[in-house]
């Protein structure tokens, strides 16, 4: 029951921090300085939390970990963000969304290639639910533009 709570704690933030983006008063703010200091303030929340629950850290000395957590920080946080909250203020919070149903689907795909995943009944079932969702909403949304 945690994990859920929190799962829907992130996704609650995660879709304010969406409209918030989108406003007006956000497109006034250099989007790299806003980046930066939530990016900051994340880490040192993270962090803070981390260090009560589980103690300092522990600092993996090999290579192929710090090669990881580079790619995760350039990759995952300081290429991907601003493209993403550019695209949010140019679309809007509801259009940029569905980029969030096919960012797992995609990760899965290029765990196929690199990481031998190997895809289960379940999964495939999972990217089928997902791709039919979002595309009865974009027919929905298509049906709306048209009239």
């Amino acid at each position: 029951m945690l994990g859920l709570g929190l799962c829907l704690l992130a996704v609650l933030c995660a879709s304010i921090a969406n409209v918030m983006q989108a406003a007006p008063l956000a497109r006034a703010v250099p989007m790299a300085a806003m980046l930066v200091w939530g990016m900051a303030i994340g880490a040192l929340a993270d962090a803070a939390f981390a260090w009560l629950v589980d103690g300092p850290p522990v600092v993996d000395l090999r290579h192929g970990y710090w090669l990881g957590v580079l790619y995760l920080a350039l990759a995952g946080s300081v290429i991907t963000f601003p493209l993403y909250f550019g695209l949010v203020q140019r679309i809007g919070a509801g259009p940029a969304a569905y980029t969030s149903v096919l960012i797992p689907i995609l990760a899965m795909a290029i765990s196929t290639a690199l990481e031998g995943y190997r895809w289960t009944p379940l999964a495939v079932g999972g990217v089928m639910l997902s791709l039919a969702g979002m595309i009865i909403a974009l027919r929905e949304r298509f049906r709306r533009q048209t009239r």
